[in-house]
C-alpha cells in the first residue's frame, strides 16, 4: 500500500473517531502536487476544502468544531508567517489542527507503513519496557546507558494520539546514566540541528549521571560551547526528562530537519528539559545502537551508508 493510502487511512480514522464531517487542508505551494492526491483519496468520502492564501485562512478561523484542520508547511515559510498570526485559534483548538512540518520529501518514509502496523509494533515494544526491569542501550562507539522506571509509556502512533506523525513511545526514567559519544541530530525550539546538521562520531561527548548531562566534551567546539550556554541557562535544560524510541521503521535515517517526524526515527532519543517553567525542551535522536529490555533485543540499527 502507498505511502498516500497510508496517510489517508489515518484521517479517515481521525475523522471517524472524533466525528469530523468535514476537513480543510492548508498548505503552500511545496505541497500542492501531494495535497492534490491526498484530497483526490478523501474527496469521495469527507467535504474537502483547500486553503492557501491570506484571505481565505480566515475559512479556518471561522469553521466549525467538526471541522478536521491538515497544514502542510515548511519551517518559516509563507504559511508560518499566517498561521503565526492567528497563534490564540490554534492553541485552543489544536486537537482538531494537525501541523505536519517540514516533511517534505520524506513523507514516503514517514507513511510507508500502515497504521494497524505501526500500531501493533508500537503496542509491542511498549509492552517489553513496561515488563522489563532494565533497559538498555548501546552503540558502537562504545555509548551505553542504563535507565529503570516505574512510570508508564507514552504511546504516539497515530490512531490513539492526537499526534498524526506516528511511531513513538516515551517515559521519564526514574533513574539513567551512561556515557554517550553521540551520533545524531536535535529538534527543539532552540535550532541546534539546523545550525549543526546530523553529529558524527567524537564531535560531542558527554556522560549521563544521576538524570543529569555533565563533562561535555568533543571536537565541535562551537557546539559544545552553544550547549554548556543553553544548559547555564535554566538548571532543568540538562537534565534527563524522556526516554523515547521511535517506532517508525519508514523514518531508518536522520536529516537534521528539525522536524517532529524525525523524533519517530526508529531508534533512541532522549528528551532534555521542558518539565520545569523556564526550561526548553530539547531532543537528541540518536541516529544507531541497540535498545535492550532486560537482554532481549528491542530495536538493533545499522545504517548502511
Amino acid at each position: 500500500m502507498s505511502s498516500y493510502n497510508n496517510f489517508c487511512l489515518y484521517i479517515q480514522e481521525r475523522m471517524t473517531r472524533r466525528n469530523f464531517s468535514s476537513c480543510h487542508f492548508v498548505y503552500n505551494k511545496y505541497y500542492k502536487a501531494l495535497c492534490d492526491r491526498l484530497i483526490y483519496c478523501l474527496k469521495n468520502s469527507y467535504k474537502i476544502s483547500v486553503i492557501n492564501s491570506e484571505d481565505r485562512l480566515e475559512e479556518v478561523l471561522k469553521s466549525q468544531d467538526d471541522t478536521l484542520v491538515i497544514i502542510f508547511n515548511e519551517h518559516y515559510d509563507e504559511i508560518y508567517k499566517q498561521l503565526k498570526k492567528h497563534n490564540d485559534f490554534f492553541i485552543k483548538h489544536w486537537k482538531r489542527t494537525l501541523k505536519i512540518t517540514g516533511i517534505g520529501k520524506h513523507f514516503s518514509e514517514v507513511y510507508a507503513q500502515s497504521p494497524a502496523e505501526l500500531s501493533n509494533y508500537t503496542d509491542q515494544i511498549k509492552n517489553q519496557c513496561e515488563a522489563a526491569q532494565l533497559i538498555t542501550y548501546h552503540d558502537d562507539n562504545d555509548s551505553y546507558i542504563e535507565a529503570h522506571f516505574t512510570q508508564k509509556f507514552t504511546v504516539i502512533d497515530g490512531i490513539n494520539s492526537i499526534d498524526l506523525v506516528p511511531g513513538e513511545i516515551a517515559s521519564y526514567p526514574d533513574k539513567i546514566s551512561g556515557y554517550i559519544n553521540f551520533n545524531g541530530t536535535f529538534l527543539s525550539l532552540i535550532p541546534f540541528s539546523l545550525k549543526y546538521g546530523v553529529i558524527q562520531p567524537n564531535e560531542l561527548i558527554f556522560n549521563i549521571k544521576n538524570n543529569r548531562i555533565i563533562d561535555i566534551k568533543g571536537t565541535n567546539t562551537s557546539l559544545v560551547n552553544d550547549l554548556n550556554i543553553h544548559f547555564d541557562k535554566h538548571p532543568d535544560n540538562s537534565a534527563v526528562d524522556e526516554f523515547g524510541i521511535g517506532t517508525n521503521k519508514g523514518v531508518s535515517n536522520l536529516y537534521g530537519t528539525n522536524s517532529v517526524f524525525e523524533e519517530r526515527h526508529h531508534g533512541l532519543h532522549l528528551g532534555l528539559g521542558g518539565r520545569e517553567k523556564g526550561s526548553v525542551h530539547l531532543d537528541l535522536l540518536f541516529l544507531q545502537g541497540t535498545i535492550k529490555a532486560d537482554e532481549k533485543v528491542l530495536i538493533s540499527t545499522v545504517l548502511n551508508n
